[in-house]
């Protein structure tokens, strides 16, 4: 249910689609919710059916620069993609994440459609500090985690799960 929020440091190596953090898209018309890069050096988040995407593009394949992302699912209508702390893009759509209540399953590094493995979405590069939370995070916490303070601090109450990873 709204709201929704997926954060997670990336480290892309490559341009190519590929998602850093999403859900199975569970059965039938259920939709999956996903935090990643999508082409031409943008990030991109959203549910299947309804995307935002960077406006520009943020890095190249030789890429050794970690980023913050954060993909904020505020309603169903309402949907925003934060790059270091900063807004990147909002989307307004009439996809529902209320279709989300078929999946089961949460992926990092990689994505899962109808039980399909989404070749050529798995995640090239590093990824550390993902976390979920049931919460509309205000602007001054998506700019502390991307100061690097731990999602352990922001807001726990709404922290729904943390996965601290090695980045690498």
């Amino acid at each position: 249910t709204y709201p929704l929020a997926l954060v997670a440091w990336v480290r892309p190596d490559d341009r190519g689609a590929q998602y850093a953090v999403a859900s199975d898209s569970g059965s039938g018309t259920s939709k999956q919710i996903r935090l990643g890069a999508g082409t031409a050096g943008k990030f991109t988040m959203g549910m299947r059916g309804a995307s935002a995407h960077s406006p520009s593009s943020h890095y190249d394949n030789s890429n050794t620069t970690w980023f913050h992302l954060v993909g904020a699912f505020i309603a169903n209508n309402d949907q925003k993609l934060y790059v270091n702390g900063t807004l990147d893009q909002t989307k307004t759509t009439t996809a529902n994440i209320s279709d989300f209540s078929d999946s089961d399953e949460f992926y990092i590094g990689t994505g899962i459609q109808s039980g399909t493995n989404l070749t050529g979405r798995s995640w090239e590069g590093g990824i550390a500090e993902v976390a979920a939370y049931a919460a509309d995070l205000s602007a001054g916490e998506i700019a502390a985690l991307a100061k690097g303070v731990s999602p352990l601090l922001v807001r726990p109450s709404a922290l729904v799960g943390y996965w601290p990873l090695g980045g690498a």
